[in-house]
């Protein structure tokens, strides 16, 4: 976050890229993202996707702090809360979720749930690329405002800029939880199958591991993709509020779905009240504060 205050919007163009490469602090930012995902693979080895994506939810709390003492930013009262209710929540799941016998996974369930990620990462995209015209109008009104008519104008753009930004938190952040979900899943799959099948396939069934890891890098970097567009225009913190609740819910969604992981039996209610913690969490930080917004009404 604080190394995109002095770079373009993150593209696949040389240009940017190369902007992107000679930042020293986003390349650091990079290899702890990458540290991150070598943590997670080795974790997702010895356990289901459903216990490993709710348990590294908990990393939003070091976030949190991180985000109030380096960034600065400021969290409005109920976005404070969702991210302390969301964080409880994930720490339910990761407590309530018991380890059941691994078995192969679900080809129909999971080529359908593949095409329903994919349709709602479009709708998503489309809400970005909408999101990112409106602020960039706001930019435009803000250079050439001259006269009272013009600041005004300026003024509805700018109210305008602020609902896009948000929505860019929104829409970024759940594109890279989708893509970090994905991530874990195919990781996951490929050493999942991998261990069933080399017993009756031998060392052809190892390479599956290779190329699910593969899948698993290839998704992972979309995804910090993702939540750098988002981070540009948004609140880092927010941001990835939003890509870890959406991480967990694809985890466990993939893993009881696709990856016939089962639900909690002793600890049912406990992992549907916390499954339902993290939604609240996600409600507050979506609903504007209405102090929040009197205070912008008096500014104007």
């Amino acid at each position: 976050k604080e190394a995109t205050k002095d770079l373009p919007q993150l593209s696949l163009s040389k240009a940017v890229m190369r902007r992107y490469a000679g930042s020293r602090l986003w390349r650091i930012g990079l290899l702890a993202d990458v540290g991150g995902a070598l943590c997670l693979l080795a974790a997702l080895s010895m356990a289901p996707v459903s216990l490993i994506q709710p348990v590294s939810g908990c990393g939003m709390a070091i976030l949190a702090v991180f985000s109030h003492f380096y960034l600065r930013e400021e969290l409005q009262a109920n976005e404070r809360a969702g991210v302390v209710v969301a964080m409880a929540g994930t720490v339910g799941v990761g407590l309530t979720v018991e380890l059941f016998e691994d078995s192969l996974p679900a080809t129909l369930a999971s080529l359908g749930l593949l095409c329903g990620y994919g349709g709602v990462f479009a709708l998503l995209e489309l809400q970005i690329r909408r999101a990112c015209s409106a602020l960039a109008r706001d930019r435009d009104h803000r250079n050439v405002a001259a006269g009272a008519e013009e600041l005004a104008e300026a003024s509805a753009a700018a109210a305008t800029a602020a609902a896009a930004a948000r929505r860019v938190e929104l829409a970024a952040g759940a594109q890279a939880g989708l893509l970090f979900g994905l991530s874990s899943a195919a990781a996951r799959t490929g050493l999942l199958l991998s261990q069933l099948l080399v017993a009756e396939y031998g060392a052809p069934a190892r390479g599956l591991a290779p190329l699910g890891i593969a899948a698993s890098v290839g998704f992972s970097a979309s995804g910090i993709f993702a939540q750098n567009r988002g981070m540009k225009e948004g609140r880092a913190i927010v941001v990835c509020t939003y890509a870890a609740m959406v991480t967990i819910a694809t985890g466990v969604l993939t893993g009881l779905l696709a990856l016939n992981e089962q639900v909690p039996r002793r600890h049912r209610l406990g992992w549907l009240l916390s499954l339902a913690l993290i939604l609240a969490g996600v409600g507050l930080l979506v609903k504007k504060d209405p102090s929040s917004k009197k205070l912008g009404k008096d500014h104007v």
